[in-house]
């Protein structure tokens, strides 16, 4: 939180004695307006220095929804790892699966042949589980139509602590909050929630406005859940600006979730799965 300094200057009417008086409580104020709220930081001089070195917080959401968002690591043939992308579980019938953009393999596969796909963690891209195969294969959006830009798939082994999010029966209503459970793609955090706004909910696609400032890169594939109960109600295609305005293009879960196993899922190789 930043300090409001307007008028605190001293009056020069004042008499010396009580001008030095006054300026010396302002700075003593001042000073104690500054670290209030904020925790003492040390940097090993012993010289006080109070949060320099201190690094930025990051909201990651995980104390309210969980340990969510994860990164895909994808190997091509000839030679070719690509990590990008991020993907989130949910809890099905037969068995924990993974949902991700359908789009994104075939974005980054420059015309090789996919070999494997893995589920990492965000900075350390250490594999999170085993990828069994593909549960269903959505495909590329085409047009305005992106509700089929959706892929799941079974896997094996997932650690209890990544979080099993619960996909929203219902369409969102205009105006509701919701948050973007992401990954950085600098990798300085394996989590990160953003804040936006459904500003435009069909069954062909969402529409989320967010912070301009916000950095939407290597968002795809992530769940977009509504903050009052942490229900999935879109996954993350594409992040766009216009005249000012940011906003996140969303594959609707109301496309998709008909499809979620109602038993253990046979999955499919992975090399089936073109993501187009």
């Amino acid at each position: 939180m930043e300090n409001e300094r307007t008028g605190t200057g001293v009056p020069t009417m004042l008499p010396k004695s009580r001008r030095i008086a006054a300026a010396s409580a302002l700075v003593i104020l001042f000073s104690i307006g500054c670290s209030s709220g904020s925790p003492s930081a040390t940097n090993g001089s012993g010289n006080g220095n109070a949060a320099t070195n201190a690094a930025p917080v990051v909201d990651t959401g995980e104390a309210t929804y969980g340990r969510a968002a994860m990164r895909l690591q994808m190997k091509y043939l000839p030679q070719r790892t690509v990590t990008g992308g991020v993907a989130f579980a949910v809890d099905a019938p037969g068995g924990p699966i993974v949902l991700t953009s359908a789009h994104i393999v075939a974005t980054m596969s420059k015309g090789k042949k996919l070999e494997s796909v893995s589920i990492v963690d965000g900075v350390s891209r250490e594999p999170l589980c085993r990828t069994l195969g593909v549960v269903w294969a959505g495909s590329a959006f085409v047009g305005f139509d992106y509700s089929k830009d959706v892929t799941a798939l079974a896997v094996d082994g997932l650690s209890p602590a990544v979080a099993r999010l619960k996909l929203a029966t219902a369409r969102p209503a205009i105006g509701a909050r919701v948050r973007i459970l992401g990954v950085p793609s600098d990798g300085s955090s394996s989590q990160v929630a953003i804040d936006g706004i459904v500003t435009v909910a069909t069954s062909l696609r969402h529409e989320v406005d967010i912070d301009p400032n916000v950095k939407g890169r290597g968002l795809a594939g992530s769940p977009i859940v509504l903050v009052e109960t942490g229900e999935v109600v879109g996954i993350v295609q594409a992040v766009t600006a216009k005249q000012g305005r940011a906003f996140v293009i969303a594959t609707p879960t109301e496309a998709f979730i008909r499809n979620v196993p109602a038993s253990k899922p046979s999955a499919q190789p992975i090399t089936t799965w073109t993501g187009i």
